[in-house]
């Protein structure tokens, strides 16, 4: 039975990301090494680090390994002893990918029905699952069928571009929209800067029935608030394209 030096036991009750360590110098050697080899090409950096971690880290339980049911090491620990389990070959993986450039995450889960860990990484609009128990060469992302997660730590995932983008024109939806529905509402006494009338009664029209502002006597009609709130959303809208097409395109 190996001696458990600096792993943890019983990891599920500890911080992931205190695992993730692409700052380690063992991790950070690791990558530079890879560098060394494949230069700046993010795709040969990602492929340099899962063939690093699938051919040098053999696959053991922990329960083989230490005589617990589980256990996690720190990434350097993980190098010195060239062995792990699913969630150690990840954190290792993870943060070589983070030492290289590369937004990667740990993501655990279940696999086929059975509790796993694997890493997801990415570069510009490409990305997916990294098996790290393969013991086989980067030939492409694994197939997620049968991947089911539940947590992930490190960098957050890639954002969605049509979400992104829906949340860049929010703003500029809700001013048109609340500008239109002012507009309609007030739209029989558009151009007025008296009071709205109904029938013999004063500013009974719409549904802001009589509004004033204080001091300023007979309200401007929110005709008029509408028609501004719909240019504002304009604008915004407007902005909103721009400062997406900077980020995604």
């Amino acid at each position: 039975m190996a001696a458990l030096d600096h792993a943890y036991i019983n990891g599920r009750y500890l911080d992931p990301n205190k695992f993730i360590t692409p700052d380690d110098p063992a991790v950070q050697a690791v990558a530079a090494s890879i560098i060394s080899k494949v230069g700046t090409d993010s795709s040969a950096r990602l492929s340099g680090a899962y063939n690093y971690v699938t051919v040098n880290i053999k696959y053991v339980t922990d329960k083989l390994h230490y005589g617990y049911p589980e256990v996690w090491a720190m990434p350097d620990e993980t190098l010195k002893r060239g062995l792990g389990d699913c969630e150690d070959s990840s954190f290792l993986l993870c943060s070589i990918l983070l030492a290289l450039g590369i937004n990667a995450r740990v993501v655990f889960g279940e696999h086929k029905g059975k509790g796993h860990a694997w890493v997801e990484a990415w570069f510009d609009s490409t990305g997916g699952i990294l098996e790290t128990t393969s013991a086989q060469p980067f030939t492409g992302f694994a197939d997620p069928t049968g991947y089911s997660a539940e947590q992930s730590f490190g960098v957050p995932g890639p954002e969605d571009p049509l979400m992104a983008l829906m949340v860049y024109l929010a703003p500029g939806f809700i001013c048109f929209g609340v500008g239109s529905v002012l507009m309609i509402d007030d739209a029989a006494d558009a151009f007025k800067m008296g009071l709205s009338t109904y029938g013999d009664k004063p500013g009974k029209h719409g549904f802001l029935k009589g509004v004033t502002i204080p001091g300023l006597g007979p309200h401007i009609h929110h005709w008029w608030i509408g028609i501004l709130l719909v240019i504002l959303g304009i604008v915004l809208l407007a902005l909103g394209v721009v400062l997406w097409m900077l980020k995604y395109l």
